[in-house]
């Protein structure tokens, strides 16, 4: 699983807190809608998320570095996924379904 992301504001070291089911939402459906949004969309939306996952005042976003957002995102996408897919891996049914006829 990735390590928690971390991001620096203002000289300190600020870790993403637990990851709550619409910082999730945000991630995924920014994922899946990356290359149909235009670079302005796109940044707002990153930016979105990252405040969401890290519980950000508009202050602190603010404060963000700009070069800091992409890479940013990108290891908040590999937590969430890491996350959501180790917790799927514990339930019961965990294990994938046999093919079905046709397949």
């Amino acid at each position: 699983m990735e390590k928690t992301p971390v991001l620096r504001l203002s000289g300190k070291r600020v870790k993403a807190k637990k990851l709550k089911v619409g910082a999730y939402r945000q991630i995924m459906l920014l994922l899946e809608d990356v290359e149909a949004l235009d670079p302005e969309e796109l940044k707002e939306d990153m930016v979105a998320a990252i405040q969401i996952a890290f519980d950000l005042s508009e202050t602190e976003v603010d404060q963000m570095e700009a070069a800091d957002v992409i890479p940013t995102f990108r290891q908040l996408a590999g937590w969430a996924h890491g996350i959501f897919t180790a917790k799927l891996q514990t339930l019961p049914n965990g294990e994938r379904p046999a093919a079905s006829p046709g397949d």
